[in-house]
């Protein structure tokens, strides 16, 4: 099956940036260790993306395993 068109809604792009900032003033190599895990997590709902439970608003949410936004 082909992946689905995936996109972030763009508040949720803003909070990307802003953890992967964060991330990257801890220590840089954990801010390319989240964005290969964003990419993972992306790869994985676009396969599937009605695995994933309803969250708000319609969406579903899938929480990456190492890293959680808060």
């Amino acid at each position: 099956m082909d992946e689905l068109p995936f996109w972030f809604h763009p508040d949720a792009n803003v909070e990307l940036l802003a953890a992967h900032d964060r991330y990257f003033e801890v220590r840089p190599e954990l801010a390319e260790d989240f964005e290969a895990e964003l990419e993972r997590s992306r790869q994985v709902i676009a396969r599937s993306p009605h695995t994933w439970p309803a969250y708000l608003f319609g969406t579903q949410r899938y929480l990456m395993k190492r890293f959680r936004l808060t």
